[in-house]
């Protein structure tokens, strides 16, 4: 690994943590990525990027900016062939501190193990109801029970989990209070993340948003609370109730967190984009003198950053990594 370069913008802000998609491809079609449209499903090869590829990218940045992390995205990255072997390459080969993955935890009940062997450090499972109605309203699958099977091999697995839950009014709201009871009693942190300005939502995101104030106030209706704060670069404010239940919630509305920022995304097609508001990213396929180049393409990617918050972005999650 050669000297790192000073990749920063005028408020300091450097790439720390990478989102790499490791495909578009997704099992299911959840309202706030897709918006109720289906997405690809069945065979997925024909969207898989080679091994190599993702290699060479990841290694060519992390040679330049030495991150300190790297968080395996999707679509549902558990549907990306090489899933292990690409975890292997980060942890063993190019030396990343840290990998983690997001996943809709309906394939964890058959990798769960495979992947804490291949070395992942940590899993989010992106779980918006604990009931069966309102995870399919949310999902448009019925596929809970597998999500939680698949939760709790991770578990005995030796995986350190979170549990992510997108709110939307309207959807999964009522959601609030059982999903904390259900990650509190098995000592699960769990996250909230307001509904953000995208895709299919663009223009009316307002309708479906609860509020981060909306979402302390549910639960303190019936628990107290004590405030942990936010960590440096970190997109969730902390939470814990005296029961010991954790919480964090991602109000990327009521609270930005746009001033620190350390994330820098790679889609599934090898384009990088500094920041979610820009819809135009810096294709990597096809350039030859990619070591040359590319401390002036993260430069350029680093000055889409937002000073101060979130401006919405017409492109859907699914397409650029969640």
């Amino acid at each position: 690994m050669e000297e790192f370069h000073i990749i920063e913008d005028e408020l300091g802000r450097k790439f720390k943590t990478l989102r790499l998609s490791v495909t578009p491809i997704c099992n299911f079609a959840c309202e706030y990525c897709v918006g109720g449209l289906e997405t690809h499903t069945g065979k997925t090869k024909q969207y898989n990027t080679k091994l190599d590829t993702f290699k060479k990218y990841v290694y060519e940045i992390h040679r330049i900016l030495n991150l300190h992390k790297v968080r395996l995205t999707g679509g549902e990255p558990l549907l990306y062939h090489e899933i292990s072997q690409l975890i292997r390459i980060l942890k063993e080969e190019i030396g990343i501190p840290h990998v983690s993955l997001t996943t809709n935890g309906s394939r964890l009940e058959k990798v769960a193990s495979a992947l804490k062997q291949s070395g992942l450090d940590s899993l989010n499972l992106s779980l918006d109801a604990i009931d069966s109605a309102v995870f399919y309203k949310m999902s448009k699958r019925n596929r809970l029970d597998e999500v939680i099977k698949g939760l709790q091999l991770s578990l005995e697995a030796g995986i350190q989990l979170k549990l992510n839950c997108t709110v939307m009014r309207g959807f999964n709201e009522s959601q609030i209070l059982p999903l904390l009871e259900f990650s509190g009693s098995r000592k699960i942190p769990i996250r909230y993340l307001e509904f953000m300005q995208m895709g299919a939502y663009y223009q009316n995101y307002k309708s479906f948003l609860v509020s981060q104030d909306e979402i302390l106030s549910v639960i303190s209706h019936k628990y107290k609370i004590r405030e942990l704060g936010r960590k440096k670069s970190s997109t969730s404010y902390e939470y814990e109730t005296e029961e010991g239940y954790l919480f964090g919630i991602i109000a990327n509305e009521s609270s930005p967190f746009c001033k620190d920022c350390d994330r820098l995304r790679l889609d599934s097609k090898g384009v990088l984009y500094g920041c979610l508001s820009s819809n135009h990213g810096f294709p990597l396929e096809g350039i030859e003198n990619l070591r040359e180049v590319l401390p002036s393409v993260l430069q350029k990617a680093i000055f889409q950053k937002q000073k101060e918050r979130f401006i919405g972005s017409p492109i859907t999650m699914i397409s650029v990594g969640g």
